[in-house]
């Protein structure tokens, strides 16, 4: 579990049978969490707080191109600059 938190940078939890709440590594608080589900081979992302106040360029990659990887990848790198590359007072 710890190795594919640090080679994805995301906590993966089953929390239903089909439903999988993903905790990206550089979240800023605990409401920051993406829900997924995975039925019949299809993966949706389910609406969250989280999700809904994501920048639309970041939703782009999963209303425009229907791509959870490319949208995650997008979560991580923002979440990333926002914490790492934040101006020092």
């Amino acid at each position: 579990r710890e190795a594919c938190y640090r080679i994805t940078g995301y906590k993966i939890e089953l929390i239903d049978g089909d439903k999988y709440r993903l905790r990206p590594m550089y979240a800023g608080s605990d409401r920051d969490f993406v829900l997924i589900h995975f039925h019949q081979g299809q993966l949706s992302v389910l609406e969250t707080d989280f999700v809904r106040e994501l920048d639309k360029k970041v939703s782009a990659y999963l209303t425009r191109f229907h791509s959870v990887p490319a949208f995650l990848s997008q979560i991580t790198l923002d979440l990333f600059s926002q914490t790492t590359l934040a101006p020092v007072s």
